[in-house]
């Protein structure tokens, strides 16, 4: 069992172990297959359940409650079988989705994701294992299916009562009530019974997921509490017009005592079908208590101002050229700063290797202005490589501006940052995106939606970790590390399970596998063997 002082360090932070955007992330796959194998089996019923009815049409008294309930039993039994593996498996998914979220949610503060998945786990935080072979998971799975169907039989046995009863009151034929019954099973399939569920098949598809993911984030919190933490829980609704008193009831009483029911009497979400609350988890007075300053690297102090890291970063030398942190968030600038210590501390000679770092904006300017004069002399002056005695005065400017332009670093749409040459040389720049850089929050929310999908590599949701990656390719071209035979071995023999066995991303070149092997050595406490 995990040390208990070690656990409760671990979670000092509030952990939303089903933060809203992550849980729609992960379920809308799920959601999707079980709403598709659904609507096929209600199809499948239906035709089913008309051919039956339709071997009774001759006998007397076709319609009558006894002769249509036999046939539709017998069309569930036939069914019944596409309904059950189609919740199971879409139950199972969803089990492990809801375990995985939480599990890194509780990690990610400080990476405490100990290693990757392997076999039947699912993930494993601070020695605790997950895995679906969790005795609460399985007696959940195994009930799950029967349950659904059992309800769902119910429920369309009401239905069909009630289109046969209106149609033998209003005197239809029995071709008018099968082609009734047809309709209201395609309904099922693809109708709008709600004002936001599409069909029951849909319906059906939101809850049970919903229902199984909450189940697996739940069970999370139960392993903690296990363990020996005191754990505590609030409900989280979307706090729109939809919600229902029940749910905006649970969520007003707050945090609440891990083992006690909400006011509506559940014990998580989901408190009714269709309902898209999330659970909140966390250690038993962690957001009581004074915060502790978040660590940073030896030797570096702790910065109020992304202009003082900057600056600080600038007079220890940790680069050789510019720096700047301009509309960077505090954060965002520490963590460029604890990088840059951490590796200058290692190899003096990364920080000559490191040309210029930060704000690609601002450095593109600075860029700009460090050239102005040298692209003015080739198109001003004749001799010059884009003199051209016939330009107007407006030409020549025009022509200025489009090089000065040329020479722009772009970083590509949605990356976190980049390193390069692009000004030319022997010596790497780390580009910022200015985007990411200025919105810590949404920086790390982002990158740890990249992880949870094995893009990065296991406890590296840290903007340290993402500078540490950027650093890892002037570490590539300093060391030529990239040409080394060993780690060119590596990477072809890991190409095929490399998503296990590093991340995603690191398929994509050689220099990209060195990157996020770094990153995950650097950032991960406990990396796994081959970064």
């Amino acid at each position: 069992m995990p040390d208990v002082a070690v656990l409760i360090n671990a979670l000092d932070v509030l952990i939303e172990a089903s933060r809203k955007a992550i849980r729609d992330e992960a379920l809308q796959p799920i959601e999707r297959r079980l709403e598709q194998d659904m609507a096929k089996a209600f199809r499948a019923e239906g035709r089913a359940f008309l051919r039956y009815l339709d071997k009774m049409s001759s006998l007397p008294g076709v319609l009558t409650e006894d002769n249509w309930t036999r046939a539709l039993s017998m069309a569930q039994l036939e069914t019944r079988k596409m309904f059950i593996e189609a919740e199971e498996q879409a139950v199972t998914k969803a089990i492990a989705a809801g375990i995985r979220v939480a599990a890194s949610e509780i990690g990610l503060p400080a990476g405490l994701t100990e290693a990757a998945p392997t076999g039947d786990e699912i993930a494993t935080v601070l020695g605790i294992r997950f895995d679906l072979k969790n005795p609460r998971a399985v007696q959940y799975i195994d009930q799950v299916g029967a349950n659904l169907v059992a309800n769902v039989d119910e429920t369309t046995r009401d239905y069909i009562r009630t289109v046969i009863s209106k149609g033998v009151a209003e005197g239809a034929s029995y071709n008018r009530i099968a082609k009734l019954i047809t309709d209201r099973y395609s309904e099922f399939a693809v109708g709008r019974p709600q004002l936001h569920i599409d069909s029951r098949a849909h319906g059906i598809a939101v809850t049970e997921a919903g229902q199984a993911y909450s189940h697996g984030s739940y069970m999370v919190g139960e392993r903690l509490r296990d363990a020996g933490l005191e754990m505590e829980k609030a409900w989280n609704t979307f706090g729109d017009e939809r919600m229902c008193a029940a749910c905006n009831g649970n969520e007003a009483a707050g945090w609440i005592p891990f083992d006690n029911a909400f006011p509506s009497g559940d014990l998580r979400p989901l408190a009714h079908p269709y309902c898209r609350c999330a659970l909140m988890m966390q250690r038993v007075g962690a957001g009581k208590e004074e915060p502790e300053a978040e660590p940073v690297a030896q030797g570096v102090p702790r910065f109020t101002s992304a202009k003082e890291a900057e600056e600080w970063v600038s007079a220890q030398g940790l680069v050789s050229g510019q720096v700047s942190f301009k509309g960077f968030d505090t954060e965002t600038a520490q963590s460029i700063a604890d990088s840059l210590n951490y590796s200058v501390g290692l190899d003096p000679r990364i920080g000559r290797q490191i040309r210029n770092i930060g704000n690609n904006r601002e450095l593109n300017r600075i860029a700009r202005e460090a050239a102005r004069a040298e692209v003015e002399a080739q198109v001003l002056l004749p001799g010059g490589a884009y003199y051209r005695a016939s330009y107007s005065a407006e030409a020549r400017q025009r022509t200025i501006e489009y090089i000065l332009k040329r020479r722009d670093i772009k970083i590509m749409r949605n990356a976190y940052a980049q390193a390069n040459s692009v000004l030319g040389g022997k010596q790497t720049d780390i580009y910022v995106s200015y985007k990411w850089a200025e919105d810590a929050a949404a920086f790390k929310k982002s990158m740890a939606r990249d992880m949870l999908s094995s893009f990065h590599p296991v406890g590296t949701g840290t903007i340290r970790g993402v500078i540490d990656h950027e650093t890892a390719h002037a570490w590539d071209k300093l060391l030529g590390i990239r040409s080394d035979t060993e780690i060119i071995k590596l990477w072809k023999a890991h190409l095929p399970t490399m998503t296990q066995d590093l991340a995603g991303y690191a398929k994509k070149n050689i220099g990209e596998f060195i990157a996020e092997g770094w990153e995950e050595f650097t950032t991960n406490p406990t990396p796994r063997p081959l970064a």
